[in-house]
């Protein structure tokens, strides 16, 4: 069950080729794993230069599955952008 994800984050990650252009009109929110082998805490700051909206960096304790220990953590953060949302 988990092989094909696997698959999949590493064709991504193997195949992706960035273009540059233009920053996106929105948020965006990374969340990482502080010892994920795959991409370096650098690579997720990278993401600060794509939106014209604000950049959120949230740093877990864990590696590149980090969010199976964090779920409801992470839950939280996403209803609060929600929430924040909705209130505007």
């Amino acid at each position: 069950m988990v092989l094909p994800i696997v698959k999949s984050d590493f064709s991504i990650s193997e195949n992706y080729r960035h273009l540059n252009s233009k920053p996106i009109p929105c948020d965006i929110l990374a969340l990482s794993g502080d010892q994920d082998p795959t991409v370096s805490q650098e690579e997720m700051l990278a993401w600060e230069k794509h939106p014209t909206g604000k950049f959120e960096h949230v740093v877990f304790s864990g590696k590149h599955f980090f969010i199976k220990g964090y779920q409801e953590e992470i839950l939280k953060i996403i209803n609060q952008i929600g929430d924040n949302h909705t209130q505007m």
